[in-house]
């Protein structure tokens, strides 16, 4: 049964001005969530989701900054959630929309990270394909 299908975190990478933090051997900067402290920021229409998929990776959330789905970040609210972040000791993670919206406007005075979304099939591969191609 290919209903089994169901979306993950696959990783959560360092971003500066829109693009993936490099390390020096190559491939971006990666976050471990695993006992993280979080301060999470998204302007989405179902943020519990994404509260659910820092936490099933085991983040700490210290702060959930939602807003409104599609919202236009300005820069006086991103200099407030890395105000936040950094008093608290979290770090900033925002979801891979988010992430393009915010591109501009980050600062680079406090590190911001971006979910990297995967699709799983837990079962009934073989159906999926052919239920598809037919």
């Amino acid at each position: 049964d290919w209903r089994f299908v169901y979306p993950g975190l696959e990783r959560v990478e360092r971003f500066a001005s829109g693009k993936p933090s490099e390390t020096e051997a190559g491939g971006s900067q990666t976050l471990d969530l695993k006992k993280a402290r979080v301060h999470a920021v998204c302007g989405i229409a179902n943020p519990n989701r994404f509260r659910e998929l820092l936490e099933g990776a085991g983040a700490t959330v210290t702060n959930f900054a939602v807003y409104p789905d599609h919202h236009a970040f300005e820069e006086a609210e991103v200099r407030k959630e890395e105000s936040a972040a950094k008093a608290s000791g979290a770090v900033l993670v925002t979801t891979g929309k988010d992430a393009v919206r915010l591109e501009s406007l980050v600062s680079g005075d406090a590190p911001w990270y971006q979910t990297k979304v995967g699709w799983h099939c837990q079962g009934g591969w073989d159906t999926l394909v052919s239920d598809l191609l037919s």
